[in-house]
């Protein structure tokens, strides 16, 4: 009988240890549930609040091999300012990279093409327009499409990524950002995005890529789920509030490189918060790859 109580007391002991235990650890250790209330609740705990939903989990991935093919700096300016002869070409000199690359400009108009894939093109005389002067989402992206049908225009690769609005001015304006896609999963390295104002496109920034393949076996991606815990545990929450997620989306990450280098991208996940902060989640190992 006495045996009996001593055995029932372990067992007691054990669940309360177990039970206390499961209360300390996060939420992603139960991140398979079905329920969605319980994995929105989970996150709240650590500090996240989802404002969607998550993409489902994954197959296994390959990584893929990418380059940048460094663009013909005459070429692209051609794409912008036709056979104009009132161009004033100067050499690049930023000191930020080791790339080379020309600077065009005319009038108020300016383009910069570097050796590591990066064109920068700025209009200074765009007008704002005025404070409080209506523009929608739908407007800043018809503008910017505008723009590129007639500056090159949009890659078939390419795909539209979001419309944010730009605050602090009072006057309207937008982000308007299209992304890479190689083989219907995002590039999240190529990119163009434009500032689109009133007037028009003040502003553009792009970088293309080349893909030149798979690479290596396919391997388990973890679950958005999985890589919401891991960016809790890396940042200190606490600090920065309740964070509000509103996308999560898996495409392939790897940071640019030397010009005309190989590298190999991973599949990652991508965070973004509703104040525009994106971070990525390397899918194979959870680590943060970048953070801004």
């Amino acid at each position: 009988m006495l045996l009996v109580a001593f055995l029932v007391l372990d067992i007691y002991l054990g669940y309360e240890y177990w039970l206390q235990h499961e209360q300390r650890i996060s939420w992603g250790r139960w991140r398979g549930a079905a329920e969605p209330v319980k994995v929105r609740e989970g996150l709240a705990k650590a500090g996240v609040v989802l404002l969607g939903s998550l993409p489902a989990a994954p197959p296994p991935m390959r990584r893929v091999w990418l380059r940048v093919a460094s663009p013909d700096p005459r070429e692209v300016a051609q794409t912008f300012f036709g056979s104009s002869r009132d161009l004033q070409v100067s050499a690049w000199t930023g000191t930020e990279s080791r790339s080379t690359g020309q600077t065009f400009r005319r009038g108020a108009e300016r383009l910069t093409v570097l050796s590591d894939g990066l064109v920068l093109y700025e209009r200074r005389d765009v007008a704002g327009g005025s404070v409080g002067q209506s523009m929608d989402a739908g407007a800043a992206q018809a503008e910017a499409e505008r723009f590129l049908a007639s500056h090159g225009g949009l890659p078939g690769d390419a795909a539209l990524d979001f419309v944010l609005p730009l605050g602090g001015s009072g006057r309207p304006a937008f982000q308007v950002i299209y992304i890479q896609k190689y083989r219907n999963w995002p590039l999240f390295d190529g990119y163009i995005a434009m500032e689109v104002v009133a007037g028009g496109v003040r502003a553009m920034q792009r970088v293309w890529l080349d893909p030149v393949g798979v690479a290596g076996p396919r391997q388990p991606v973890i679950s958005p789920e999985r890589a919401l815990e891991k960016l809790a545990a890396e940042l200190d929450w606490g600090e920065r509030g309740k964070v509000l997620v509103e996308r999560v989306d898996l495409g392939y990450y790897g940071g640019l490189r030397e010009p005309a280098a190989q590298w190999e991208a991973v599949p990652a996940w991508r965070i973004m918060t509703r104040g525009g902060e994106q971070f990525y989640i390397n899918g194979y190992t959870g680590e943060l790859e970048k953070a801004g």
